[in-house]
């Protein structure tokens, strides 16, 4: 007889800590989310910036370059050998 009152007892001890922790539980996880997010999203935009930057450096540096200098060539026979 007592182990159906047993049962009962845990029972309740079952809901009652998951109507206690699961407020924490949820807090806890939800913060965890948060920062994941704050990460995210100002790490994304540094690395945004930086390639930005690093990208028009890249593009002014290619357009400063001094243009090649054209020599003429002369084109001539190639002498035979025998």
């Amino acid at each position: 007889m007592s182990k159906p009152r047993n049962l009962r007892l845990a029972g309740v001890g079952v809901a009652a800590c998951a109507a206690c922790c699961a407020g924490p539980i949820l807090g806890l996880l939800t913060g965890a989310g948060l920062a994941t997010v704050g990460g995210f999203v100002t790490f994304g935009t540094i690395a945004l910036v930086v390639g930005a930057v690093i990208t028009a450096l890249i593009l002014a540096a290619r357009s400063r370059k001094e243009p090649a200098v054209e020599v003429p060539v002369k084109i001539t026979e190639r002498p035979t050998h025998r």
